[in-house]
């Protein structure tokens, strides 16, 4: 299945967490990321009940790509939950555990999607309303030892009136980015916001953009960029392309 690229990736989640607020209870799920080097093979996330009812949930987990700089997410084989439904008390804990069962070593780095979805109270279906569920996407990476470190190149290029900016990650760990704000010769600026915008999965890239930039950003044609990456600062300049 193919996700939305970042920038709408981050709202849903947001939309989500405001969801649960709303309804004063939910789901929550710790850690929000694992990160295993090898040798280790499994982990464990705890699944946290806030509401006052019993809940149902159902655990899964994809393989984590960038195809065209787009995400895409396939049911994993190589990588295992259990169990895999559970059904939570009222404030009560559960743990899930995460296994990666492959027999191959590790090579590079390994990423991959866990869902944790609260499922349907079948004692609400058919009645009038709506129904919201939660559902919270965990990164899980499985890493050898000897990694390249995340190095990304940038490029730019405005094409059917959206600016695009892409990453690309020449290493073999990916990178974390936040907090991504782009600025023009002309002082013009675009914003994605304080929080997490996606994750430039290593050897691979992804495309962050606008559909409504600011009337002539980047014709000067040089572009600054800056953002949060994993643990350090990003800067870099891009040349703006523009396209037909």
């Amino acid at each position: 299945m193919k996700c939305m690229h970042a920038g709408l990736a981050c709202a849903a989640a947001l939309m989500a967490a405001a969801a649960s607020q709303a309804l004063g209870a939910g789901l929550r799920v710790e850690p929000v990321l694992l990160n295993l080097e090898a040798p280790t093979v499994a982990s464990f996330v705890t699944l946290h009940n806030d509401a006052d009812k019993e809940m149902a949930v159902q655990a899964r987990v994809f393989t984590w790509g960038e195809r065209n700089n787009t995400e895409d997410l396939q049911p994993a084989n190589t990588v295992a939950v259990s169990p895999p439904i559970a059904s939570i008390a009222p404030g009560e804990d559960y743990t899930v555990r995460v296994v990666r069962v492959a027999t191959t070593p590790v090579k590079g780095e390994e990423a991959y999607r866990l869902w944790i979805d609260e499922l349907p109270d079948p004692r609400r279906q058919g009645r009038a309303g709506l129904n919201i569920l939660i559902r919270q996407s965990i990164p899980v990476f499985f890493r050898a030892q000897d990694l390249a470190a995340p190095s990304l190149s940038w490029s730019a290029r405005m094409a059917g009136g959206k600016l695009e900016v892409v990453a690309q990650n020449n290493g073999d760990e990916h990178m974390r980015v936040a907090t991504l704000q782009l600025r023009d010769s002309a002082g013009k600026t675009v914003s994605f916001g304080t929080g997490l915008i996606g994750y430039v999965l290593g050897h691979s890239s992804l495309t962050f953009t606008v559909p409504h930039p600011p009337r002539g950003f980047g014709a000067g044609g040089a572009i600054s960029i800056a953002a949060q990456g994993s643990g350090t600062k990003i800067a870099a300049t891009a040349q703006l392309q523009t396209l037909p």
